[in-house]
């Protein structure tokens, strides 16, 4: 079931950036997100790259990543920790 307009929960992981994102549009009334939504629907009609390729990924999803490498190697995963990673043990 999906998390209606109004409400954030459920959703992904708090960030830094999402959660002053969403304190912003908590304090325009829920306005600014209807105003970034409508400003990149705008420069997509305009034909710009990034706001259509949004657009399509935000409606459609993203398109699968291919893993590729070397037809012969092996593939090599790096799995790089950081210091205030609480994941790592």
């Amino acid at each position: 079931m999906r998390a209606s307009v109004n409400s954030w929960e459920g959703l992904k992981k708090t960030t830094f950036v999402r959660d002053c994102f969403l304190r912003l549009n908590a304090q325009s009334d829920g306005n600014m997100v209807r105003l970034v939504c409508e400003k990149v629907v705008e420069l997509a009609k305009e034909g710009e790259p990034w706001a259509v390729q949004e657009l399509f990924n935000r409606l459609d999803g993203k398109p699968p990543q291919a893993i590729t490498g070397d037809g012969d190697a092996s593939l090599v995963v790096q799995v790089i920790k950081f210091a205030n990673d609480s994941a790592s043990s």
